[in-house]
């Protein structure tokens, strides 16, 4: 009976934390795959492609598919590639020579 006994309280025991604490660390591995971006990027095609037209610090849950095309400061991703070529279709500036560049990089 006493094997029983510790059976089922071993049973209820595992049922407590698999309840209690398995959502938050699911939670926590999720957070852990989020990537910085600031500004606009470019989508990967495994997220149905485009561009993404945020103009702010932001997370996605996908990496940079061609990481030479940003610049990355403490973490963050700034895009610094050609825009058009992934579907960007508002204004666009185009330099020949000395240009400003924002403060952020």
């Amino acid at each position: 009976m006493k094997t029983l006994n510790h059976a089922v309280s071993r049973t209820i025991l595992m049922i407590l934390i698999s309840v209690l604490f398995v959502p938050a660390a699911a939670l926590a591995d999720s957070d852990q795959y989020w990537i910085d971006y600031y500004g606009y990027h470019p989508i990967p095609e495994a997220y149905n492609g485009g561009f993404c037209e945020r103009d702010d610090l932001h997370q996605h849950e996908y990496a940079p598919v061609e990481v030479e095309l940003y610049n990355v400061v403490d973490g963050v991703y700034y895009f610094v590639g050609d825009p058009s070529v992934y579907g960007y279709e508002a204004n666009l500036y185009w330099y020949e020579y000395h240009h400003p560049v924002p403060a952020y990089w």
